[in-house]
């Protein structure tokens, strides 16, 4: 057993682990977000837009809701006198938009 089997082990394989692999996929792309912000305003302003907008409609689709605050939470620890401005406006529009068809802007 290897792969994502194997850490739910042999009896979580019929279909336990499609969730396990879902979310801990999700945690990768929250996490790469995170990543992006911090680099904000210079560099990565258009990959961080770019992979917000994909793992917030992954969280609308799969209804990972609990993720869209943990992704918003994280987002406020990285604003600084620099990319505040465009976190703000991103935690704006993550909190109140519904529609997972309508983009995040910066």
């Amino acid at each position: 057993s290897s792969g994502i089997n194997a850490e739910y082990g042999d009896s979580k394989s019929d279909g336990g682990a499609m969730v396990w692999g879902k979310a801990s996929t999700l945690k990768q792309s929250v996490l790469k977000v995170v990543r992006y912000a911090k680099r904000l305003p210079d560099k990565g302003s258009t990959m961080f837009l770019k992979e917000l907008n994909k793992v917030r409609r992954s969280i609308m689709f799969y209804g990972f809701t609990e993720m869209m605050g943990v992704l918003c939470e994280l987002l406020e620890r990285e604003k600084t006198a620099v990319n505040g401005d465009i976190i703000e406006k991103c935690l704006a529009q993550l909190r109140s938009e519904t529609d997972p068809t309508k983009q995040i802007k910066g």
